[in-house]
């Protein structure tokens, strides 16, 4: 499906679903979603959501292989949470643009999934996001996320669920735990600025409304590499402090690691050694597409390290995106979507 336009949508329901069973290599680009507006409390409404093997936590490898990329969402505001729901494997969300909408770019449940060069431009419009995930083995690469209201990036915490820790557990959900814990995933290249929250928040809803669920399984063994984050409200990094007494002190995690971020403007939680950052300024500047840049003075500048392993060798460019010959050097434009009778 391409180049299309939707707007105006306000009835319950995603704007575009495909069906949980045997739907597979679909692909969507170059649509121009528009105007759909902000409804509280009705849960459902997200832009896209895409079911497929994964939704159901399976453990297998299959999943949807959808791709999402080149599309242009602009005040696609719909349930206010996620402008793309991922509930499935295997997923590939790239090269969209998001402009003050409601809401930000979500893997809900599955695993394998990735979002590489995306731009999120909030504008500070209310409610608005940058990436958050929950699940194993993502890929969140070379995005830029800017001015959103709230967090730029969220790795949530997962519920245990094998049994329970309180006589008050009460799971939403009885055969499915309500998030999975975010474990072996990578983080890289993304710039992140003006965030109106954390930078990167990781645990996000750490004991949220504990012991009736049980959100207790921090984000473990993660990579963040060549990050770029400045001048957020909140913590540039932040991670709540774990608690480990009785119940929750028979859990244990990995640490997650950090190689070559540059920071700005703000600290990180004190759980994190500071050693893993660059504390400078940036000098970042807008360019005439209203991106934040920096030149050949900042130390952001050619900044870079080596990969972990088994992944490539990586470097920032102006705008701290990988420099990929097939990045968009700028975010989509209205020109570019939706069809041709309607320009």
């Amino acid at each position: 499906m391409d180049h299309c336009i939707f707007k105006g949508k306000n009835n319950m329901q995603p704007v575009v679903q495909n069906d949980e069973e045997n739907s597979l290599y679909n692909n969507v680009d170059s649509c121009y979603v528009k105007d759909i507006p902000f409804i509280p409390d009705a849960n459902g409404r997200e832009i896209f959501r895409i079911f497929g093997y994964g939704h159901a936590d399976q453990t297998g490898d299959g999943g949807a292989y959808f791709t999402i990329e080149y599309n242009l969402f602009d005040h696609a505001d719909g349930e206010g949470t996620e402008i793309v729901s991922l509930k499935s494997n295997h997923n590939l969300v790239q090269y969209n643009t998001v402009i003050a909408s409601h809401g930000g770019l979500v893997g809900r449940r599955g695993k394998y999934n990735t979002f590489h060069g995306n731009y999120i431009l909030g504008q500070n419009y209310p409610g608005s996001t940058g990436i958050r995930v929950a699940g194993s083995h993502h890929r969140v690469t070379n995005n830029y996320i800017a001015d959103v209201a709230e967090d730029g990036l969220r790795l949530i915490t997962g519920e245990y669920f094998e049994k329970s820790l309180t006589d008050k557990f009460a799971p939403k959900k009885k055969t499915l735990p309500k998030y999975l814990q975010v474990k072996e995933s990578y983080f890289a290249n993304n710039t992140i600025v003006n965030c109106g929250g954390y930078g990167i928040d990781i645990g996000f809803a750490y004991k949220n409304q504990w012991p009736n669920l049980q959100m207790v399984l921090f984000p473990e063994d993660n990579k963040f590499e060549n990050n770029i984050i400045y001048n957020t409200k909140s913590l540039v990094i932040h991670e709540p402090l774990i608690d480990k007494n009785v119940p929750l002190d028979v859990f244990t995690f990995k640490p997650n690691h950090f190689l070559n971020n540059i920071v700005f403007g703000n600290t990180v939680s004190k759980s994190i050694t500071v050693e893993s950052f660059t504390f400078k300024d940036l000098l970042l500047k807008l360019d005439k597409n209203g991106l934040y840049v920096i030149n050949n003075l900042s130390p952001a500048f050619n900044f870079g390290a080596l990969a972990f392993q088994n992944d490539v060798i990586i470097s920032i460019n102006q705008t701290g995106v990988k420099a990929d010959v097939n990045t968009k050097p700028s975010p989509i434009a209205v020109s570019q979507v939706g069809p041709k009778w309607w320009k």
